[in-house]
């Protein structure tokens, strides 16, 4: 019999009982839900439901100190009432638009002229993305186009830090120094993972370990 996924509980004896019957309902639509890296016999639920600054809360009440940002991206906090103004304000006028082919939007290009000023003098081109996973890929992609186009296909290395988490994406994936994160995945580029474990300061191949994984 499958199990199903449980919560650690440290409310009070007089908890609203509403408001535990719907955490058991949500507790039975986790068992829908595929969570990445989590063994499949960890049952152990944390449903969080609501935040404000860098504190969380769980559908129990209990709180929580949200130390990775949800996952690296909400360093300004949560619950800002500003930026959920700002985004009900852009998305009741437009919520996207793509920039593929001769297309954009003039939500990006208002923005434009603020990146120019806030990055190195050099950086003069942008392409926006969803996130972190698919900067990763365009990057990858765009590294490899470009000597391809240069007349050097072969210069296709890409260096990761070993134990580094560059995406969930495939070519993120790959240069991922997780174990687990390559397992079973044919690499579409060759990766090399550098050790942060021997030299903190990497300024050349022959200084650091290097694990070459052939394409």
């Amino acid at each position: 019999m499958e199990a199903k996924p449980t919560i650690t509980n440290h409310a009070t004896p007089d908890t609203d009982t509403a408001a535990a019957r719907s955490t058991q309902a949500l507790l039975e639509a986790d068992t829908h839900l595929i969570h990445p890296h989590l063994p499949l016999d960890n049952t152990r639920r944390f449903i969080m439901d609501k935040g404000e600054g860098c504190l969380l809360w769980d559908t129990n009440g209990n709180e929580y100190l949200d130390a990775t940002g949800g996952l690296w991206l909400a360093q300004i906090g949560h619950g800002r009432r500003e930026i959920g103004e700002a985004l009900s304000k852009q998305a009741s006028r437009l919520e996207y638009f793509t920039s593929f082919w001769d297309f954009t939007n003039s939500s990006i290009l208002k923005l434009i002229p603020t990146l120019l000023e806030l990055v190195p003098s050099h950086i003069t081109d942008f392409v926006f993305t969803s996130g972190g996973s698919e900067s990763t890929e365009a990057a990858i992609k765009t590294a490899r186009y470009y000597w391809y186009k240069k007349g050097q296909p072969e210069k296709n290395w890409i260096l990761s830090r070993r134990n580094a988490y560059h995406g969930a994406a495939y070519g993120g994936g790959c240069a991922s120094g997780f174990e687990a994160d390559n397992f079973g995945l044919v690499r579409s580029c060759r990766i090399s993972a550098i050790s942060p474990r021997l030299t903190p300061i990497v300024r050349g191949c022959s200084t650091a370990r290097i694990r070459w994984i052939s394409a």
